[in-house]
């Protein structure tokens, strides 16, 4: 039996929680969000242990006829009923950096064949919904993690903005092969992502902010390297990455590059082992590295080996410049108590009941 999926198009936000400084409203997603607000600017925003989630199936023709989503092109059983259950609704939307990505979704969620108007303790004022979730099955990626493309064109967005996984007879697609087979990859992409959720952890949006800022003050402060842009921290990283791939290639290992997906880096097998791998860049010594909650639960729960590429520098080539040299730091398994000092550099205080 096909899966209850849906994919919807919507205008792009860091945190879809309503109209805030820096993130006031939708970008893209349509001619609408040009001149309004879309009705997805409230799409995470809890509401209690709910969210509640918008997207334009298609634009309106006849003003008097009413936006309808077809629910039997989501189940072939649905096609006289007003709301379905169970569904899974993956959010796309495109990105000014990676172009149109999987942004979030909701898992089990029901969705409606009409817009339902807002009940007040929702706090979304007059922004309709189509569909609703518990809070608790809804992933909100972080944008260092929106990077999942999502193709445009045939067999998949085109002017709708809706990808139903049943044709318009309602007969069920392939998700294996064929113009939709992308639809069964990103299905697996989402199965296995097991990263971070902005839904529950607003901070995951700025740790490769903290990560830089603490990064260029180590660099002025010792003489080691120069403040990096954004772009070229990047670069480290991603030059880190094929130094660890090709370090542990050489040990005989089979290596997967999860960092998109994953709250580590690299996922190493031999034989029938497992090792998971973090790496990290620096134009420092490597004498110390900043480390997300994310990845210390990891290294404490899972045998994962850290690896740490320092002492890297920048090479100009005409009016770019790209990174260069550096040295290998090793720790594998990486105890990560024994092996170092954790030291925090904020805490957050989630302040309860005065009783």
């Amino acid at each position: 039996m096909i899966k209850r999926v849906l994919f919807a198009r919507v205008g792009y936000m860091k945190y879809y929680a309503g109209p805030q400084k820096g993130d006031e409203k939708p970008k893209h997603g349509g001619s609408y969000n040009a001149d309004q607000t879309g009705h997805e600017v409230y799409n995470f925003k809890l509401a209690g242990n709910r969210v509640y989630g918008y997207f334009q199936p298609y634009l309106r023709r006849e003003s008097n006829k009413p936006v309808t989503l077809n629910l039997g092109r989501i189940d072939q059983s649905a096609q006289a009923a007003d709301s379905l259950n169970n569904v899974l609704v993956v959010f796309v939307s495109r990105s000014d950096t990676e172009g149109q990505v999987i942004v979030g979704w909701y898992d089990k969620a029901t969705v409606y064949r009409e817009y339902q108007k807002p009940k007040r303790e929702m706090q979304r004022h007059n922004y309709w919904y189509l569909l609703q979730a518990d809070a608790k099955r809804a992933v909100l990626l972080p944008e260092k993690y929106r990077t999942y493309g999502i193709p445009k064109g045939a067999g998949a967005f085109g002017r709708a903005s809706v990808v139903y996984p049943c044709n318009s007879k309602c007969q069920p697609r392939s998700f294996s092969s064929g113009d939709y087979a992308w639809i069964g990859k990103a299905l697996a992409f989402i199965k296995s992502y097991d990263g971070p959720n902005l839904l529950t952890s607003p901070i995951d949006n700025i740790t490769d902010e903290i990560e830089a800022v603490v990064e260029n003050e180590k660099a002025a402060r010792s003489g080691q390297g120069f403040p990096v842009t954004p772009e070229q921290r990047r670069k480290i990283e991603e030059f880190a990455v094929k130094r660890a791939i090709k370090h542990f290639t050489s040990l005989g290992y089979a290596v997967k590059n999860v960092g998109a997906s994953r709250s580590y880096d690299l996922d190493c097998r031999k034989g029938a082992g497992t090792l998971r791998v973090e790496v990290k860049g620096t134009q420092t010594d490597g004498g110390s590295v900043i480390l997300t909650p994310n990845e210390v639960s990891n290294a404490r729960k899972q045998t994962t080996a850290l690896f740490v590429l320092h002492s890297i520098r920048f090479l100009r080539i005409g009016s770019s410049s790209v990174p260069t040299g550096g040295k290998p730091l090793v720790l594998n398994p990486w105890k990560i108590d024994a092996h170092g000092i954790l030291q925090p550099l904020s805490y957050m205080y989630e302040i309860g009941n005065e009783e």
